[in-house]
Formats: structure tokens, sequence, C-alpha cells
């Protein structure tokens, strides 16, 4: 017992000096890298290491460096980042122009104020149209009972409701010679132009099909309104910068938008994944988001629910 005692001291006392004896063989190799470091003018940054590589060396050589576990690559990454000219096309984004500064902003924002407070007005009334009418005619709970669907659970005088819209959307369309190839919500995004002379007959046309029953969506009448709202602006403040009307007119759909999903900056979101907003993403997402949320905050508190 005492022997082996002995034994297990011996070689406790082996590991220790041959723990020692590692680490200042690994101090040795870190100062003669560190000497190697300081006299080298390479951009590479050289170790010698006791443990295997990594698979991210390959990488690293890839891109002239060798990692390193002290973070000297890293280090030696934040300085050659700095020397980046970062007004070419070597450089990361180019910084925008600081937009504030133009008074055009301002008076773009302050019209996207009004804009977006005038179209929730107006999405209040359109959205209570297409909403209360139909429950009026159809003397139903908004259909919640499931056995208003089933078969001939309809009332005969339905036919005689929804045939009438029909035809009272037909003449419309014939007396004031409503074209048929106007385009539709997703090209007038893109194209950031909306023809005013039709926003008004679009937006009665399509409330007297919802309310007689259509299965459609609000979204192209209040996109007309508020985009051709916004055209009738620009036309009167007499705005001779092409990229200034358009983001206008992206700004009336904007609040259109906002003033009918459940939260304004959706509609936001949504101009910018169909079309390509004129001006920074910044300026643009700014007058954009004012609309909408003046739109979403009078439709809301006045309605207190949203569409």
């Amino acid at each position: 017992m005492k022997t082996q005692l002995l034994d297990y001291k011996q070689l406790l006392k082996e590991e220790e000096q041959q723990e020692e004896q590692d680490e200042d063989e690994n101090d040795n190799n870190y100062e003669d890298y560190e000497e190697d470091n300081n006299n080298n003018n390479s951009e590479h940054l050289m170790r010698t290491r006791t443990f295997p590589r990594t698979l991210t060396d390959p990488l690293a050589h890839v891109i002239d460096y060798i990692t390193d576990t002290d973070g000297e690559w890293t280090k030696q990454m934040l300085e050659d980042y700095g020397k980046i000219d970062d007004k070419g096309h070597d450089g990361d984004v180019p910084e925008q122009p600081a937009f504030a500064t133009d008074i055009i902003f301002w008076q773009m924002l302050t019209i996207g104020f009004l804009l977006g407070t005038f179209i929730g007005l107006v999405a209040l009334v359109f959205m209570n149209i297409i909403d209360e009418v139909p429950l009026k005619w159809s003397q139903t709970d908004s259909f919640e009972n499931p056995d208003d669907g089933k078969f001939y659970a309809g009332k005969k005088y339905w036919i005689l409701v929804t045939t009438g819209a029909g035809l009272a959307v037909g003449i419309i369309r014939r007396v004031v010679n409503y074209p048929e190839n106007l385009p539709g919500f997703f090209k007038e995004v893109n194209t950031c132009h909306i023809d005013p002379k039709w926003a008004l007959p679009t937006a009665v046309i399509s409330a007297l099909s919802l309310a007689g029953g259509a299965n459609l969506g609000p979204e192209q009448a209040m996109g007309n309104v508020g985009g051709g709202l916004a055209t009738v602006i620009c036309d009167y403040f007499r705005f001779e910068d092409h990229e200034t009307k358009n983001l206008l007119v992206l700004t009336g759909m904007s609040g259109a938008m906002g003033a009918l999903f459940p939260t304004p900056l959706l509609g936001v979101l949504m101009i910018h994944e169909l079309g390509n907003p004129p001006r920074g993403f910044m300026e643009s997402t700014l007058l954009m988001s004012v609309a909408a949320i003046m739109a979403f905050v009078v439709y809301y508190q006045i309605e207190e629910k949203t569409w």
C-alpha cells in the first residue's frame, strides 16, 4: 500500500512537471510569434500553435488571413475596415444625403400628415358602407350563425338586390365611359401613377359592388383614392420633380393601406415589397409611415376596430 502511494505521488509530480514544461513551450512560441510579427511587414498574421487547425483555416487563407485565438485577426480586420473609402464602390454602403435639410422634405411630410388624416375619414365612410349595407339587406348577423350558410338558407329577394347592384354598376360605367383597361393595384404601385380622373368613379363603383354582395377587397378603391388625391395635390402645388410626385402618390396609397390593415406599417412594407419607392429608403419609409399612421389613428379612434 505504501509503495502504491509513493508511485501515485511520483506520477502526479511528473504530470505537473510536464504541464509546466508545456506552458513554458507555449509562452516561448508566443514570444517568437510576437517578435516575428513586429519585424514582418507582410499583411498576413502568422502564429505557431500547438493545437490542430480548425475548419475555418481554409477560408482564412482564402481571404489572406490566418485565424488567431487572441483576436489579432479581428483587430487587423477592423484596422483595414477603417481605411476603406466609403464614398466609392470599394466601400460599405454609401451614406445617403441628409434629406431632412431640404425644405421639400418638410413640405412632403406636412402633406403626408394631412393626407393621412383625410384618408382615414374617407376610409371610415367607405368601410362602413361596404360593411353595414350588406347586413341591412341580408338581415343576418355577419353570417356568424352557421345556419346562415346552409343551402337554401338565403332569401329570394337577394337575387334582386345583387342583380340590381350589378345593373347599377354597369349603368355608371356606361355613363362615365369608364375604361376597360385601367391598371391594377400592383401596376399602380410599380408605376407610381394613378389617374385622378378615375379615382372617384373607381371608389363609387367598388363601394356599390361590395355593398351589393361582390366578394372583393377594398384595397384597389382606397388605393386609387389616396394616390389620386396625392396627384391632385402635386398638380396644385406644381411639384416639378418627378421623384417628389411619385413618392407623394405612394404616400397617399400608403395612407389608404394604413386605414385598412390592422397595423399601419404593414401597408408601408407592402408598397416597398411590391414596388420601388423613389429617393432613399429612410426618406420614403418615413413619409409613407406618417400618412399610414395618421390614417390608422383616425380610423381606429372612431371605429375602435380595424378591418
